[in-house]
This record gives structure tokens, C-alpha cells and sequence, in this order.
């Protein structure tokens, strides 16, 4: 049998699921910085503990990539110059073949 539910009733739920959702992804990106740092200490590899979602209160998935990237500066030391060429290398290979295949 299906139960409908007033205006009312739908006004709250759908307040309540609003502020659980927010809170649920701050936990989200906060446990994933905790289990990457920790799993990488147990590798023996360079972690930062607490790693930067903690230390930065991360509630979007921009904000936790962010500092995940402030992670990988600080550990590797790779500076603008490095992200540049790290996130054009591939377009650029891209472009130089479809260059050969439409000359030929």
C-alpha cells in the first residue's frame, strides 16, 4: 500500500537530506586524504598526516582536489612549471599526430 506524504513532511525531508549530504562529503574527502596518506606511510613512501582535506576543512570535490595538489607540491616539490608541462605534454603528442596523419 503507498503512503503519500503531505508538503510539509516533503519540505522537511528534503531539508534534512540537504544538510546530511553537505556533511557526508566533507567526511567523504576527508576519509579518502586519510586512507591515500596512510596507505602511502605503509608503503614507506612520504606522507603528510594530517593531509591537507583535514588541515583545509574540505567540503567540495574542487576544494579536495585542490588539496590534493597542494599535497603533491609540498611532498614533490614540482613547481607551475612542472604542472604545466605534466597537463599539456599529451595535447601537444595529440596535436603532433594529428598533424602527420592529415598531411599525408
Amino acid at each position: 500500500m503507498k503512503q503519500q506524504i503531505t508538503a510539509e513532511e516533503r519540505k522537511t525531508i528534503k531539508e534534512v537530506h540537504e544538510e546530511v549530504e553537505e556533511e557526508e562529503d566533507g567526511h567523504l574527502y576527508h576519509t579518502k586524504g586519510w586512507s591515500r596518506e596512510l596507505r602511502l606511510e605503509s608503503l614507506g613512501l612520504p606522507a603528510v598526516v594530517p593531509p591537507p582535506e583535514e588541515e583545509k576543512l574540505v567540503k567540495t570535490a574542487i576544494g579536495a582536489e585542490r588539496a590534493k595538489q597542494s599535497r603533491r607540491d609540498e611532498v614533490g616539490g614540482r613547481g607551475k612549471w612542472g604542472n604545466f608541462i605534466a597537463q599539456w605534454v599529451l595535447t601537444w603528442l595529440l596535436f603532433g599526430l594529428y598533424n602527420k596523419v592529415t598531411e599525408a
